[in-house]
Formats: C-alpha cells, sequence, structure tokens
C-alpha cells in the first residue's frame, strides 16, 4: 500500500464545526473541489481515506493499493 498523511494545523475543531467538509469561501464554483476529487480518486482505485483530528491538527490518511509486479 502506499500510505499518504497530509495534516494542516488548526485552532478549532473542523470535523466538529463542518462535518460535510464543506468550503467556507464565497465562491462556491470556484472552491471546495479538493478533497471531492481526492475522494473520487480514492474511491476509484479501491483506496482507502479517512479525516480526523489530533493534536491540534486536521488530517487526511489515504492509502491506496500499489500492484507489486
Amino acid at each position: 500500500y502506499l500510505s499518504i498523511l497530509v495534516t494542516n494545523s488548526i485552532k478549532t475543531s473542523v470535523l466538529k464545526t463542518n462535518e460535510e467538509l464543506r468550503t467556507s469561501k464565497g465562491d462556491k464554483l470556484l472552491h471546495g473541489i479538493g478533497i471531492k476529487s481526492v475522494k473520487a480518486l480514492v474511491e476509484k482505485y479501491d483506496g482507502m481515506i479517512e479525516f480526523f483530528e489530533k493534536n491540534g491538527e486536521f488530517c487526511c490518511h489515504i492509502m491506496l493499493y500499489t500492484a507489486q509486479g
């Protein structure tokens, strides 16, 4: 598996206030496509994605199967 962990520091909980992880930016057409795109790719390649918070950080953990050949 390929394991990818992306973290970003936060002041308050993102998951408690925005469980759906929707953009809070004004122009919804130009923002908020990043997480949707990542989720779609993970699903396409039968991977796993998890969002969580730990030690003042918002975390996204992705695991993708890599064929050995």
